[in-house]
């Protein structure tokens, strides 16, 4: 089973730096979009981008569409909004990538692109793990398996999936 994704490394305040911010700019910055690409994803998740690859779960090609739209109402069914993420109005973005076998399994979850907050990342990750196992693959999809790519998306106390862009 691979590891789980390490946090980035906090950055540390030194006498000689700048100015501190006060915390809701650290957390504001935290919050940002940020385009993915090979040099800003978590350790260990650059080998996803540069092999195969990923399907967004919103795909359109006919393949796969009924199949991953299913895999997407059955994730959706269980992600929820975290109590205390919207104590705390906490929003954001989070991009996970995954790879379902053709018995509905799932064999690799990973956090590619994380929201700013660990709460936030954990629900998106947990949904995933609670759907399993999805229905097999139907006849159509002849792959062994498929690598999907989906975002989670926290914000205004609302949730939506959406591609990975």
């Amino acid at each position: 089973m691979p590891k789980a994704a390490e946090a980035p490394p906090v950055r540390q305040a030194s006498a000689t730096s700048a100015p501190a911010q006060s915390e809701a700019a650290i957390f504001e910055d935290r919050l940002r979009e940020k385009p993915v690409t090979k040099d800003n994803l978590l350790p260990g998740t650059r080998e996803l981008v540069a092999n195969s690859r990923a399907i967004p779960l919103n795909t359109s090609d006919v393949r796969y569409a009924p199949y991953t739209q299913t895999v997407k109402q059955w994730i959706e069914a269980r992600w929820e909004y975290p109590d205390l993420a919207k104590h705390y109005r906490l929003q954001g973005r989070v991009v996970v990538e995954f790879t379902i076998l053709k018995n509905g399994q799932i064999e690799l979850l990973a956090l590619v692109r994380s929201s700013g907050s660990k709460l936030l990342d954990e629900e998106a990750l947990r949904a995933i793990k609670a759907a399993v196992p999805f229905k097999p693959f139907p006849r159509s999809i002849r792959e062994s398996s498929l690598r999907i790519i989906a975002g989670f998306i926290y914000s205004d106390q609302r949730l939506r999936m959406t591609d990975a862009q």
